[in-house]
């Protein structure tokens, strides 16, 4: 008994064709190989979106560090996430919410790619002397120690929406583009070093706000500890 044909929507196929996605994209889509998809698009007298040879950042692998394969593909897609961006903060300037535009700000920032923080080096003894009563001050500086030393461990990135995109930058109508790039910012936001693209798809990003929201309960919680002392 052979295997099952695939069943694929035509209509959903010519929609996805007419957006621009390459026989790959579409047959990623519809969870089948790609010759299949290029053996219906011969049949329906249709040209490949892609010109022979023409190629993209290529495969994005799932068991790979998502900051390193993000980082990859922002060599190729960098300048679609910057003017976007710029537009983006421009509509939001347009409107008059400031605090929209921080917002927009900080994760066009992340978007772009920030690198992890160095590993800092600190020596930490001089302010963890009398661990019973320890002076606030004292623990303020051990929190900016611990703070920048839980950042090298981590990088600014965009969201999962870049590896879309990265798929169909070459080929993709406009406002497909525009989408995915939107997408992939509002997205934006913290991954650790060592976090799986597989593992982010999954679970998502740490967003800037939940980090400085993190840090900030931390530090009232070690600080309201050493006030009691």
């Amino acid at each position: 008994m052979g295997r099952p044909k695939a069943v694929i929507d035509q209509d959903e196929f010519l929609l996805l064709y007419e957006k621009g996605f390459s026989d790959q994209v579409i047959a990623d889509h519809f969870c089948v190989h790609r010759s299949t998809i290029a053996r219906k698009r011969q049949q329906m007298s249709l040209s490949p979106v892609r010109k022979r040879g023409e190629r993209g950042p290529g495969t994005v692998h799932n068991d790979l560090p998502y900051y390193v394969e993000t980082f990859r593909l922002l060599k190729h897609l960098e300048k679609h996430i910057k003017e976007e961006a710029r537009i983006v903060r421009s509509e939001a300037a347009g409107q008059g919410n400031e605090e929209a535009q921080v917002h927009i700000y900080l994760r066009s920032w992340l978007a772009t790619g920030v690198e992890p923080a160095p590993v800092p080096h600190p020596v930490p003894e001089k302010y963890a002397k009398n661990a019973l009563r320890p002076k606030s001050e004292n623990v303020r500086h051990l929190l900016d120690m611990e703070y920048h030393a839980a950042r090298a461990g981590l990088a600014g990135v965009p969201g999962p929406a870049i590896i879309k995109l990265a798929q169909v930058y070459k080929t993709a109508d406009e406002r497909t583009k525009s989408d995915l790039t939107r997408q992939a910012i509002a997205e934006a936001g913290y991954v650790g070093v060592h976090e799986t693209v597989e593992h982010v798809i999954e679970n998502g990003l740490t967003s800037y706000d939940n980090w400085v929201e993190l840090w900030r309960g931390e530090s009232d919680t070690a600080l309201q500890w050493a006030s009691s002392r």
